[in-house]
């Protein structure tokens, strides 16, 4: 009984400690071409009561393959074969570059005293070789007793997309000119069905103003109208989305175009950012010059780029992240909710 309570506390504490410290990626774009340079933001967070032994950026140089171009995956859908990549600047961690380990103390951090926390951004250029779609990692945090680490769970996704061809096109052939229409002369059967339809235009003239003139006048009272807040009206339309079922018919696209809409609406209406209208980039671009609380940008990335990738590049991902979306919006449209009705007073 005394071991298992030991577990218990254990792995209490590994949760704990692994919702405090986190890594992330942003990236400048989310597509690029082939050898095409990536600018790249990694941001570490921790409390300010939080140490470590040392962070490690091994997971940031094996970023992982969610389609490759060149190669096919093993039964369980997994990509046995690495990208061909390189990591062309290391920013402020260049001196770290061969090891990949960087100690705590090394580590510039910036106190952000409103939240209660610190936080550690660096700036990185990357660029792909292989066409694809891989899913980028910050850091991972090495524990002081050297044996346990904080495993980084978000991601970001690029898409690598094939080098365009240049194509010579003076090389074409001549065009030959189009001959001349052959017109017939008209006759006046050609203008009969003009004849029906005026006709026809000058019969529903006079049976619309025979039916105004003999219909009573009515008072109509004006009836106010019922304003829903972008949160009323974004949460109805996940329960809706909730209830077609559309990923577990197979209809993936759908429901992941559905849930960003759902989603971009959202902003729109509570930001007012027309996310509907901007890519992933600009509306979190946008997003930063609102009262908007960083704590849900890399969510809300996450969300935004994979339905860009199902929608454009057929990206096929596992079952379990689409309830995990649809869980992430409702927290992320709860959380961040305000009083709309006293705000229009």
């Amino acid at each position: 009984m005394q071991k298992l309570i030991h577990i218990f506390l254990f792995s209490a504490f590994f949760q704990f400690l692994n919702a405090q410290l986190s890594s992330t990626i942003l990236l400048d774009r989310d597509t690029v071409s082939v050898g095409e340079v990536i600018t790249a933001k990694i941001k570490n967070t921790k409390a300010f009561s939080d140490k470590f032994e040392s962070l490690d950026l091994n997971p940031l140089f094996n970023p992982l393959v969610i389609q490759h171009a060149f190669s096919t995956a093993d039964s369980t859908g997994r990509f046995n074969e690495r990208p061909d990549f390189e990591i062309s600047k290391l920013g402020s961690w260049d001196g770290f570059y061969d090891q990949k380990i960087i100690p705590y103390t090394s580590i510039n951090w910036v106190d952000d005293k409103t939240q209660n926390i610190s936080y550690a951004e660096n700036q990185i250029e990357m660029r792909f070789w292989d066409p694809g779609i891989y899913k980028l990692r910050g850091g991972q945090f090495n524990l002081v007793d050297s044996t346990t680490s904080v495993i980084p769970l978000e991601g970001t996704f690029l898409f690598v997309r094939q080098p365009e061809l240049n194509i010579d096109t003076t090389k074409q052939l001549p065009i030959k000119p189009i001959k001349s229409i052959i017109r017939e002369s008209k006759s006046i059967i050609d203008y009969w069905p003009w004849f029906l339809l005026a006709i026809l235009l000058l019969a529903l003239s006079a049976l619309f103003y025979f039916i105004q003139v003999r219909k009573p006048q009515q008072t109509i009272e004006d009836i106010p109208e019922i304003i829903r807040s972008p949160y009323e009206i974004a949460i109805d339309d996940l329960d809706q989305l909730k209830k077609e079922e559309l990923w577990q018919k197979g209809e993936i696209k759908a429901y992941q175009s559905r849930l960003t809409d759902i989603v971009r609406a959202y902003i729109d209406g509570r930001y007012d950012v027309p996310a509907l209208e901007l890519t992933t980039d600009e509306t979190m671009r946008a997003l930063k010059q609102k009262k908007f609380n960083p704590f849900y940008e890399s969510q809300l990335v996450e969300i935004l780029t994979m339905a860009d990738l199902i929608k454009f590049a057929k990206a096929k991902p596992p079952n379990n992240i689409h309830e995990r979306f649809m869980n992430t919006s409702v927290n992320f449209i709860e959380n961040t909710k305000q009083d709309f009705h006293q705000e229009e007073e």
